[in-house]
């Protein structure tokens, strides 16, 4: 099974049991926005289906891991998301 990024915020090499995983937004020091969010969904989903993949590296391009959210994404996201139920099922799905 191939298993790719659905955008360009992440980079994904599987050779020998182990995906190695990369964070790919260097200038933004690889802060975690929507786009990165839905990779690393799309991306954990498809290495937990395949039985090949027996461990996950994740790191980041450039000289950082990642600086953590991108506040003014995320700020977005939550204006732009009055539910309060939406936005909890938002980041259920983002850590699960």
């Amino acid at each position: 099974m191939t298993i790719t990024s659905p955008n360009d915020s992440m980079l994904v090499d599987v050779q020998g049991g182990i995906a190695n995983v990369i964070f790919n937004r260097p200038d933004s020091l690889n802060a975690l926005d929507e786009d990165l969010a839905d990779a690393l969904g799309a991306i954990t989903g498809a290495i937990r289906a395949d039985q090949s993949i027996r461990c996950m590296v994740l790191s980041g391009a450039g000289n950082h891991f990642m600086a953590g959210g991108d506040i003014k994404t995320f700020g977005e996201k939550l204006d732009a998301t009055p539910d309060r139920t939406a936005r909890r099922h938002y980041f259920e799905n983002l850590i699960n």
